[in-house]
């Protein structure tokens, strides 16, 4: 049965401020009437929540729009508050809207994101420079740069100054070995509201890094010397960590879905380590069935699943993606997350979820080592969290890279035309460019002399499939502001 509510709006007779309230309001709920089919199989707050946000992307709903509260909004549609505050709860993560303290919920999002450059007072008139060898070049879009300029820095040297006076914990010490405590439970937090993550504080491991973290797993799963299986092309990071450790990598094809599970059964590796909700380097996206395939391979194995979730945070179209760990019935997926793409890369801040099987062992093999992350940088961003700042940073970074993806995409379709195509669109900080013709090498080779830096996308393959992958290249985007986007892609177009 689909349900449809329609309120007529009453004149007000009265002058009072309170009909004029409840004048306002009315209308509000008018302007939001979902329909609601109960027997689709889709929940009922997935429904809403999908309604409430193409209102706001279409533009029907404002930036700046207040929208009704749990409970208004639970007596409107008859409908429980849970099922209201979960579909709230999303469009929050997400960064459609927030929530004001004492005020209600607002719309953040603007409708259309402007192709427009974007003004940055601290970077007009300048071109950033990196090094590419021994050249300097002013374009640098190699993956892995994230805008620093957009982040709160008072409050973070406010988290940072009540951290060191502190006198609740000591911040100046070795810290617990699996890391601080407030900070795990505002993670498990933050996984369970972003990520639909189950997990406790006792899973979660912090660590200085994801290559840290890789290099604990290969410790303490023993695997130094055994096969371990990845995507190929796969971070070139990962792989450096497995061979430093003498483990035999199998590299598995990609296809349009991910890694490839015929390949991957051929293996005899009981560990792969993939990319799901956004591949690195190629983009795609590992859709449900993929992951269930993936999954069943774990547990036919006997063996564990090491997903990177680096940069899932940033979705600019379609539903979101969940974390492959959220669909773990078998407890075979070992999490890894990062605050290097969504916070600062210099806090040297990365985690491990670990699955509750291997937790008692984990603790005891962390206890003969010392916490790898400062226990004060810890309990600031504990601070930083709790207060709200992070949730409100990530919601404002969401809008500023999907600006700048906006005017990556605009400008490529400019200059580059039918020259280049574009793979892995519509999420993380970077695209793959792949050459229609022409000689790839020369391509990155007259780049760097036109002072654009693009990173090769063989430097993450093994070198048996180099030649495949020949004509993609990397364009990071996230350091860079949108008028030099837009000036370095004009030069990689001349």
């Amino acid at each position: 049965m689909v349900e449809s509510i329609i309120i007529e709006i009453c004149p007000c007779v009265e002058g009072q401020n309170d009909t004029i309230l409840l004048g306002q309001l009315v209308w509000k709920m008018i302007s939001l009437t979902p329909f609601l089919d109960r027997q689709s199989g889709i929940p009922v707050y997935v429904q809403l929540y999908r309604y409430v946000k193409q209102e706001i992307a279409s533009g029907r709903l404002k930036e700046g729009d207040r929208l009704p509260s749990v409970r208004e909004m639970a007596s409107y549609l008859a409908i429980s508050k849970n099922t209201v505050s979960v579909a709230y709860q999303q469009l929050i993560s997400e960064g459609y809207a927030e929530s004001r303290s004492r005020s209600g919920l607002y719309v953040l999002y603007s409708a259309e994101p402007s192709t427009a450059p974007i003004p940055d007072r601290l970077s007009r008139n300048r071109s950033r420079q990196a090094h590419s060898g021994d050249s300097l070049v002013p374009y640098n879009f190699v993956s892995g740069g994230i805008d620093t300029r957009s982040f709160p820095v008072s409050a973070w040297r406010r988290c940072l100054v009540t951290a060191l006076h502190s006198t609740v914990k000591n911040s100046l010490g070795y810290g617990n070995a699996l890391g601080d405590d407030e900070l795990r439970e505002e993670l498990a937090a933050y996984l369970f509201q972003s990520r639909g993550i189950d997990c406790s504080p006792d899973q979660i491991c912090i660590t200085a890094g994801s290559q840290h973290s890789l290099g604990l797993l290969c410790r303490f799963l023993a695997i130094s010397g055994r096969a371990v299986a990845m995507e190929n092309p796969g971070w070139r990071g990962a792989r450096a960590v497995f061979v430093d450790h003498n483990c035999t990598i199998d590299e598995i094809p990609l296809d349009s879905g991910g890694i490839r599970i015929a390949p991957l059964t051929e293996s005899s590796a009981k560990l792969v380590y993939v990319t799901p909700s956004h591949q690195f380097p190629m983009g795609m996206v590992m859709g449900v069935q993929r992951r269930n395939e993936l999954l069943e391979w774990a547990e036919k194995r006997n063996g564990y699943i090491v997903e990177d979730d680096y940069d899932s945070e940033f979705r600019y179209s379609g539903d979101p993606i969940p974390a492959m760990k959220a669909i773990d019935r078998q407890d075979r997926v070992i999490y890894m997350g990062t605050l290097s793409k969504v916070f600062l890369p210099s806090v040297r801040l990365s985690y491990l979820v670990v699955p509750r099987a291997l937790t008692g062992s984990f603790q005891v093999k962390l206890a003969q080592y010392n916490q790898s992350v400062s226990p004060l940088i810890q309990h600031a961003l504990q601070l930083f969290m709790k207060e709200g700042h992070f949730e409100k940073h990530v919601r404002k970074m969401r809008r500023v890279y999907q600006k700048k993806y906006a005017v990556l995409i605009e400008s490529i379709r400019n200059n580059l035309g039918d020259s280049a195509t574009v793979v892995g669109r519509n999420a993380g900080l970077h695209i793959v460019l792949k050459l229609t013709g022409g000689d790839g090498a020369e391509f990155q080779e007259k780049a760097v002399r036109a002072g654009v830096r693009v990173e090769p996308v063989t430097v993450h393959c093994s070198p048996e499939t180099r030649q495949m992958y020949e004509n993609c290249f990397i364009i990071g985007f996230g350091e860079l502001n949108a008028e030099e986007i837009e000036a370095g892609i004009r030069r990689l177009g001349k």
